[in-house]
């Protein structure tokens, strides 16, 4: 019977050092087979890379693949009735299914415990992708996606803020009336990323976070996978940190033995949730 396993939400955001192609190709670029990473005796690869139509939109499926190139294994020599070792090349340890979508970079994986974790899954994909491309021509990071406005919610809940600190990407192709002026700024700019930092006057109370000021509307942003915003308080004598990379959207696909169709029909209400806060 298939297993429910855990999807998580992020953007793949593509700063370029110079102009690059349309970005469909960009990204079968970035996926291509025959890239890989090895470290500490384990090779890492994208696998199954293949384009899924849904309507009119245009989806990268495939795997993060972790194998070893040689590993020897136990088996049962039944001739002999003895215990032998066996060189098996290329075993599969974990892969991680992941989905993304061409035109916003929204991305949707499901991690393995204990193998393929989100820090692990998100910061391999990145090498891979850049690595494919030469290391040179592109940076790409990978920001949760993070429910709307949790990050204010729990704010109004914390004590005195003392710091927030913002990191930005200029948006593609998605647009948001609460971060707009941001947005056209930093694509005015030419800008490939902003960052800002507000620090509270010690003599004073802390900052003034408000639902419609100029910082919140840089953590909303951020919460839609634009980047990611880091909130310190003090709160019962103690210094708290709440982070938009800690609360990834989430929502529930079969495993990998359901076909990639299925998987993506299962998704499609979390993706309408997220796709719904941009103007088309």
């Amino acid at each position: 019977m298939p297993r429910r396993v855990r999807y998580y939400f992020g953007r793949l955001n593509i700063i370029p050092v110079r102009e690059y192609p349309e970005k469909r190709v960009l990204l079968t670029e970035g996926l291509r087979p025959g890239v890989f990473i090895q470290r500490y005796g384990v090779v890492w690869e994208f696998f199954e890379v293949n384009e899924l139509m849904v309507g009119s939109d245009v989806y990268m499926h495939g795997y993060l693949v972790k194998f070893k190139p040689q590993s020897e294994e136990e088996i049962a020599n039944r001739a002999t009735h003895t215990l032998d070792k066996q060189t098996i090349r290329d075993l599969v340890s974990a892969k991680a299914r992941f989905f993304l979508n061409v035109k916003s970079g929204l991305l949707a994986y499901h991690p393995v415990a204990g193998e393929i974790d989100r820090e692990v899954f998100t910061a391999t994909f990145v090498q891979l992708f850049q690595r494919a491309h030469g290391n040179f021509f592109i940076d790409a990071e990978i920001e949760s996606i993070n429910s709307r406005y949790r990050i204010l919610d729990e704010i109004k809940k914390l004590g005195r803020i003392t710091r927030v600190s913002v990191y930005l990407h200029p948006s593609n192709p998605n647009l948001n009336p609460v971060w707009q002026p941001i947005d056209e700024y930093m694509k005015e700019t030419n800008s490939a990323t902003y960052q800002e930092h507000h620090f509270a006057k010690a003599e004073r109370g802390g900052l003034n976070v408000t639902e419609k000021s100029p910082i919140a509307s840089r953590i909303t942003m951020a919460e839609d996978g634009y980047g990611k915003a880091d909130v310190t308080a003090e709160k019962d004598g103690d210094t708290v940190t709440i982070s938009t990379k800690d609360r990834p959207e989430t929502a529930f696909g079969l495993d990998d033995d359901t076909p990639p169709e299925q998987v993506l029909e299962q998704l499609a209400a979390a993706i309408r949730r997220i796709t719904s806060r941009f103007l088309q």
